[in-house]
């Protein structure tokens, strides 16, 4: 999105960024089919396209879950942006919202959009609009898109926090009385107490947040439960034992469902050597 930005905004040119979009694609393709095939012992490898295909082209995306067409709209992006999220359109106006605005008889100025931010806004937009139409939705598929909100959203805060340091000749020649009239009139002191507000409550929700990222990922929890609930490995599968010896059961065989592996199921996890660890997805025999 932010590419697209600079392109609608003229500070790209169409031909060079199409000249070296096909030079780094190429370089990079290459150094990446080079390594996986290497790595999986499979030529041409390109897991990234695989990906691609399997998500779009094949369309099944919705084997690992699928979310409403609005859900980034109406849950991921307020999570993520926070405080943030309400900000946004506001910042795509001229004019930030002020109660001295719909006071003074002004209510039409709330209307008028800047279109350099739109211009802006509108890739990002688009943006989070096509990944809508895949049935599977993460929150990491949109993450290009948030600084370009943040980003945005901190245009109007800015705007208001700084608006009563900023004084004016009539504020000099009228003292202290006339720049807290200015700004009892303009209403500029309650949309200062929202902006701290809504930082304030942005903080508290993102250490909330935080606490309940800590415990995000059952899978690792349950793939640790059932280590201490097995008995461990006497040895080494190859050496039938670290300490020496032969096995006294045979071992174990773990499947990892596609659910506990995007759950916090990870190699890292997996302690014991002499365990079957397996996420095939084509298993007929239980056994």
């Amino acid at each position: 999105p932010l590419l697209l930005s600079s392109l609608l905004l003229g500070r790209f040119q169409w031909g060079s960024v199409l000249r070296m979009g096909v030079i780094s694609s190429v370089v990079s393709v290459s150094t990446t089919i080079a390594i996986d095939s290497y790595f999986w012992q499979q030529f041409p490898k390109w897991p990234e396209m695989e990906v691609f295909m399997y998500n779009t082209y094949m369309n099944k995306s919705h084997n690992w879950g699928t979310e409403p067409f609005a859900w980034y709209f109406y849950s991921a992006l307020p999570r993520a942006l926070l405080g943030g999220f309400i900000l946004v359109p506001i910042s795509l106006l001229r004019t930030p919202p002020r109660i001295g605005l719909l006071l003074g008889h002004q209510p039409l100025q709330l209307l008028k959009l800047d279109q350099h931010r739109c211009r802006i806004f509108l890739p990002v937009l688009l943006f989070v609009l096509l990944y809508s139409f895949l049935p599977h939705k993460e929150l990491r598929f949109i993450f290009p898109a948030l600084p370009v909100l943040n980003a945005l959203a901190t245009l109007p805060l800015a705007a208001l926090l700084a608006f009563p340091f900023l004084r004016t000749a009539a504020d000099d020649a009228g003292g202290g009385v006339g720049y807290c009239r200015r700004m009892i009139r303009s209403g500029i002191v309650e949309a200062c107490c929202a902006a701290v507000l809504l930082i304030v409550s942005a903080l508290c929700a993102w250490l909330i947040f935080l606490a309940a990222s800590s415990v995000n990922y059952p899978g690792g929890d349950a793939l640790a439960e059932l280590h201490r609930r097995l008995p461990p490995c006497r040895g080494d599968i190859k050496d039938g034992g670290r300490g020496g010896g032969e096995q006294l059961t045979p071992p174990p065989y773990i499947h990892i469902a596609n659910i506990a592996a995007i759950n916090g199921v990870t190699r890292f996890g997996q302690e014991e050597t002499c365990y079957r660890y397996s996420k095939g997805e084509h298993i007929t025999d239980p056994r």
